[in-house]
């Protein structure tokens, strides 16, 4: 499990160093729409990182355990939707601050319950 946190670690580098190239180097009508939905993929794989770093000291904290297991990658995963969802709520034009932010929210709770649901049998 050592090894899938480093591979984690120096994935979400080298996206975050592709990302801020796109941000600097690019414009969305120069990248077109396969570019701004590789953008998106890249948000998904750095915000990926980010929430099985913090879901590391979560474990240890909460649960008293060293080392992540399967379920615990797949939450990550599962949570690390939310800034997407975020953004294509900004980008299709919803201005409601409640909306922002419950719907996602409750997006990636019904998918927790779900996966848990499902991975039980």
């Amino acid at each position: 499990m050592v090894m899938i946190n480093r591979l984690i670690l120096i994935l979400s580098l080298v996206v975050l160093s592709i990302i801020l190239a796109i941000l600097f180097l690019t414009s969305p009508a120069n990248i077109g729409p396969l570019g701004i939905l590789f953008f998106f993929v890249l948000v998904y794989f750095l915000s990926f990182g980010i929430v099985t770093f913090f879901m590391k000291f979560f474990v240890k904290i909460f649960f008293a355990r060293n080392v992540m297991i399967k379920k615990d990658y797949i939450n990550a995963g599962i949570i690390a939707i939310l800034p997407i969802t975020v953004l294509v709520l900004i980008a299709s034009g919803v201005r409601n601050l409640i909306i922002l932010v419950l719907g996602p929210i409750l997006l990636v709770a019904v998918n927790v319950f779900l996966f848990t649901k499902i991975s039980e049998n």
